[in-house]
């Protein structure tokens, strides 16, 4: 008598198999389970069949799912890199991660495989690699501290490094909000990430490396990871909490690293003592850039052990050679906080000594003595020596004015007051062989700096009108230097609304206060919400700005004049649209363009043709 075959548990295949993905013969124990010796089961419920007919409900349901697989796809994942598309979609944080599950492998699956939700969006490497080659092209001058190619190369040799992938992010979100990069520097519809999320990626992976059971690293990684937060902050927020909090963080990690002492060098390589003075060196002008400009005492002191910035010794190891601009503003720098400057600006006010007066004179007198040419230099750092020479001689001159009046001899009186007009025209001159570019690329404190400049002029011409006429044989009208630099401000990285209507208030008072011979020719007054511009898209040639004018109580109380009445009786500057093309993008100040046309092109362009 025959045996009965025995009889199959529906048409599906068994649980091994379907982890395996091979075909099963369905019939218990399969002929796959026997052969490798483990039980053959068919616990896993096959699901209930939908309805045939496709629905609404189904249809969206499908494309939320694969919305989601698009932005949670494994980690592990990688393409081929047999073309240049072909980048690796994300940085694999395997073991990092929280709500990392175990590999596939082990016979489970992360929840982003299955199509869960993830309560974060990781950057995808070839979104940091676009903004790591703008850093290297345009930024490297200004922040020489990392090299942008080892971070690319790191990227791809070991992706479950979560520091070097969180200083990435840092980079490029600081190098976005730096630049104000049109579509977030974005090169295709693909690229979902902006400079907030890169900024909240960011914060996220450092706190997983702060929170190791072995606590936070004191590296220099760590170290660049806070101090780029602290651009990318203060881009946002200038002089703001954040921004402050994270560039005293960075300057902790260096003094906790040892970067102060000369002796910690001894045993590094040649390279990475480089890196290490350039750090220490760059905290210590951001410092005390951000202490002049936000009124904020500094911590980093120099010090007798202090490293320089070039190595003698291994100055074929050391790039600074190739960086004079930056030595250069170093000096700068070094010349303030030798001379006390810092303690003498804040005692200016309440203090009359006469050594204290004789040092800021010196101190002007160094810094006039500075040259502004340096040939060797690119365009970004001779712009940034350009600025911060004119604005530091401004800041000095300002603490100067604050002595009594008394205190100031009539003989030097004539000197005194016509000093901002002697620096204004020196910073002009100088600057319009820049490009704009050049200038953009120091973000939010060039705005600062040169507001600063203009209002030492404003200063000047509001506290002795009649004397600077007298004492110096003007090639320029004032005002129309003032109105020279109120063009310069609007263009900057797309115009500082804050202080541009500051600055045209101050500009008002003078001409209103001023003699018919000070006075420029100042422009006819556009609509406060409109102007003209010249586009040849548009047909129309007006856009809308949205201007509204600054609170008053958030600003200097120098100024006395009502922000109320500048929306209908001040000049204010037109802003052309953020998305023009950069070959269409103007900009006028005036709305009967009697001022001249400004800035026809976005790159590479000299401003001479506006002087």
């Amino acid at each position: 008598m025959s045996t009965l075959p025995r009889r199959k548990i529906g048409s599906r295949a068994c649980d091994a198999c379907k982890v395996r993905k091979v075909r099963c013969s369905e019939q218990p124990p399969c002929a796959r389970c026997v052969s490798i010796g483990i039980d053959c089961t068919f616990n896993k419920r096959q699901a209930t069949r939908g309805p045939r007919s496709l629905r609404s409900k189904t249809l969206q349901e499908i494309r939320n799912i694969q919305e989601r697989q698009a932005q949670d796809q494994s980690p592990s994942r990688y393409p081929g890199r047999d073309s240049i598309g072909s980048l690796p979609d994300e940085v694999s944080t395997e073991g990092v991660f929280p709500g990392d599950q175990q590999s596939p492998c082990g016979g489970e699956t992360s929840p982003a495989a299955g199509g869960t939700n993830s309560e974060f969006n990781k950057t995808p490497v070839s979104s940091l690699i676009v903004r790591l080659c703008i850093y290297r092209l345009r930024l490297f001058p200004v922040w020489p501290i990392l090299a942008a190619e080892d971070v690319i190369a790191s990227l791809f040799r070991n992706p479950a490094d979560l520091a070097t992938y969180t200083l990435a992010n840092a980079v490029c979100a600081a190098i976005i909000a730096q630049l104000k990069l049109p579509f977030e520097g974005r090169t295709d519809d693909n690229d979902s990430a902006t400079a907030a999320s890169m900024a909240a990626e960011c914060a996220r992976t450092k706190a997983l490396l702060q929170d190791r059971d072995d606590g936070p690293d004191a590296t220099l990684n760590m170290l660049r990871i806070a101090f780029f937060q602290h651009i990318y902050h203060e881009n946002q927020t200038p002089g703001g909490k954040k921004s402050l909090m994270f560039l005293r963080e960075a300057i902790t990690i260096a003094q906790i690293m040892g970067l102060h002492r000369r002796s910690s060098y001894a045993l590094l390589s040649p390279d990475e003592q480089q890196i290490r003075r350039r750090i220490l060196w760059l905290l210590f002008v951001t410092e005390r850039g951000v202490a002049m400009l936000h009124k904020f005492p500094i911590v980093l002191r120099w010090q007798p052990g202090f490293p320089p910035l070039e190595d003698k010794l291994n100055i074929e190891h050391d790039e600074a050679h190739i960086l004079p601009a930056f030595k250069k503003l170093v000096d700068l720098f070094w010349i303030f906080d030798q001379s006390g400057a810092f303690d003498l600006l804040i005692q200016a006010e309440d203090n009359t000594d006469v050594d204290q007066r004789s040092r800021l004179e010196y101190l002007q007198q160094r810094l006039q003595d500075i040259s502004s040419d340096l040939d060797e230099s690119n365009d970004v750092q001779k712009a940034d020596i350009c600025v911060t020479k004119c604005w530091m001689q401004a800041v000095v001159w300002r603490a100067s004015l604050r002595r009594p009046k008394t205190a100031i001899m009539f003989a030097e009186e004539n000197s005194i007051y016509a000093q901002p007009y002697r620096i204004v025209s020196e910073f002009l001159s100088h600057i319009c062989h820049y490009s704009k570019t050049a200038l953009e690329a120091h973000g939010p404190t060039i705005e600062l700096k040169i507001f600063e400049i203009a209002n030492a002029l404003t200063d000047a011409l509001a506290t002795n009108l009649d004397l600077l006429r007298g004492s110096v044989g003007m090639d320029v009208r004032p005002v129309d230097m003032l109105i020279q630099l109120q063009r310069l401000l609007a263009s900057s990285r797309g115009g500082n609304k804050a202080l541009l209507t500051l600055l045209c208030a101050r500009i008002a008072e003078v001409e209103n206060a001023g003699s018919p011979e000070l006075r420029g020719s100042p422009p006819k007054i556009p609509p406060t919400h409109a102007g003209e511009v010249e586009d040849d898209d548009n047909e129309d040639g007006y856009f809308g700005t949205g201007f509204e004018a600054a609170r008053r109580d958030s600003f200097p109380s120098h100024l006395n004049m009502d922000i109320g009445r500048l929306n209908s009786h001040l000049p204010l500057p037109v802003w052309s649209s953020p998305w023009q093309d950069s070959s269409q993008a103007t900009f006028n100040i005036d709305g009967d363009g009697s001022l001249g046309i400004m800035f026809t092109q976005l790159t590479n362009e000299s401003w001479n043709g506006w002087l």
